[in-house]
């Protein structure tokens, strides 16, 4: 009769070369996920310079032009430009003695044009013009 010894190593001799392939299809894919990774880092990279550089040159040559000139479609160029974030201004620090930060807007809403003012209720910004005297 086989020992439990015995029955635990022929296991082992019939599963070692399944374990190797699992082995070696486990590091495959780490490494060739590694290797993905750091190229979509770059592609990224690349893909921001190119819509850099359409923004940069937009008053020079139009996107039209450029793929007509480089054979690039323009589906691509557009793309590359519109990917690019806007650049946001640097909001200026409220300083002792200066306007209000939020200008001629209140609290609750955004910036209402000269001749609105606010009537009743947060959706009525209506011109002074168009308020109907209140029936008494």
């Amino acid at each position: 009769m086989t020992t439990p010894e015995e029955i635990e190593r022929r296991v082992a001799d019939i599963d070692m070369p399944r374990s190797a392939r699992r082995a070696t299809a486990a590091k495959q894919v780490a490494d060739l996920a590694h290797q993905r990774s750091a190229l979509a880092s770059q592609f990224g990279d690349i893909e921001s310079q190119l819509g850099n550089i359409l923004a940069a040159a937009r008053g020079d040559i139009e996107v039209s032009e450029l793929a007509a000139i480089t054979g690039i479609p323009t589906a691509d160029l557009t793309r590359w430009l519109e990917a690019q974030k806007p650049v946001r201004a640097r909001r200026k620090k409220n300083t002792p003695g200066s306007s209000s930060p939020l200008g001629d807007r209140d609290e609750t809403g955004p910036r209402r044009p000269e001749g609105h003012e606010r009537v009743s209720g947060p959706a009525n910004d209506v011109p002074a013009s168009n308020v109907l005297p209140a029936n008494s």
